[in-house]
């Protein structure tokens, strides 16, 4: 099946559009004076309901950048591990993810307390087209925890979201995931799988092909393959081609693959990194959720890449319905939560296993 009849069955154009808003006069630009005019210029606009909610203790509000400066400081003991401070911030400040980021912090006089990130995302949800947000990078300094900071910043920054219209808000927990579900967030399926790489590769006798593939905005091959798998569910996030610019040059999110079948058709796409030596690890893959045989040539090719990377184990987040074993995750945890009274995240009891969330969308 040539790639032309696979655009022809996808039910969703690629929207070309961006949310930007203006709530009544007040627009507030984030601004990244550590950056590069360069970047400056490619950084997202952002516009906030936000001057700043305040108490008798502490301020909330949209991060100056000496303050985001000083968040990034503050989470280099959680997330640093034993890169030097100056490389710590040098990565951050170069990193599209927290690039195209709002930050925000609360503060207890003038010190940096408790911050996060929030990153635009649109979800695909029943059909529709939501907008929404990821939240990230959620931190405490040590000498102020357990005072309800972070807790205080999240519900404000969510309450924030939904005036502006988010509708959904999706975070990957690495702590308890009982702390964000005493915040409003549900706990989400959240497995990982381990398997031989032997194991994928008999999933198929058909031969396949790998050829490496970059995502090129006029190139639709990428996106209709993504659109194919994800009709299957009721909610994921929906790739625009500002996101599919963002993802493909994300650091560390693997290198594309598209795969060919024996009679050089394309049948999906693969991607992947070695995430440490014997390891590969799969950050996603597209296909025709209609083709069985798509889909067995798909985790045959994740066997042949290892197989050439030279790695004995495959690991990453396989959806339910792979048959590779899986086990809960103890770190990255998805966890959602409904922004607006008319999305309700509960009402259908398979919704759960109508989703599906990539490593390479995880922030």
């Amino acid at each position: 099946m040539r790639i032309g009849s696979l655009y022809n069955r996808c039910n969703q154009a690629i929207d070309l559009t961006r949310h930007y808003e203006k709530v009544g006069s007040l627009t507030i630009k984030c601004g990244f004076c550590f950056l590069s005019s360069e970047r400056k210029r490619r950084a997202s606009q952002v516009s906030c309901l936000v001057a700043s909610m305040s108490s008798a203790t502490y301020d909330i509000h949209l991060a100056s950048s000496s303050e985001q400066h000083a968040a990034y400081v503050n989470v280099h003991e959680v997330w640093g591990g034993n890169v030097p401070l100056d490389d710590f911030l040098s990565h951050r400040y170069q990193s599209e993810t927290h690039n195209r980021a709002d930050w925000f912090v609360l503060t207890v006089g003038e010190k940096v307390v408790s911050s996060l990130g929030r990153q635009p995302l649109q979800f695909q949800f029943y059909g529709k087209i939501l907008k929404g947000c990821g939240i990230g990078s959620v931190h405490t300094h040590p000498d102020y925890r357990q005072k309800g900071y972070a807790a205080a910043l999240l519900r404000q920054v969510d309450q924030w979201s939904s005036k502006q219209g988010h509708q959904i808000s999706l975070l990957f927990s690495d702590i308890d995931p009982g702390y964000y579900a005493r915040l409003g967030y549900e706990r989400w399926p959240a497995d990982a799988s381990i398997c031989d790489r032997d194991m994928l590769r008999n999933f198929s006798d058909e031969a396949v092909r790998l050829e490496p593939v970059q995502y090129q905005a006029d190139d639709p091959l990428l996106p209709t393959f993504y659109q194919l798998w994800h009709r299957q569910d009721q909610l994921c996030i929906h790739r625009d081609t500002p996101y599919w610019n963002y993802s493909s040059n994300r650091e560390n999110a693997g290198s594309f693959f598209v795969v060919l079948d024996e009679r050089d058709d394309p049948v999906g796409y693969i991607r992947a990194r070695i995430k440490e030596e014997g390891c590969l690890q799969l950050t996603e893959f597209a296909t025709d959720p209609d083709q069985p045989q798509s889909q067995r040539s798909i985790y045959r090719a994740l066997g042949v890449l290892a197989d050439e990377w030279e790695c004995s184990v495959v690991e990453g987040w396989f959806p339910a319905s792979s048959r590779v074993p899986q086990k809960p995750r103890e770190q990255a945890i998805t966890m959602l939560r409904s922004l607006n009274q008319e999305v309700s995240l509960l009402d259908d009891p398979d919704l759960m296993q109508k989703s599906h969330f990539w490593m390479s969308d995880a922030f």
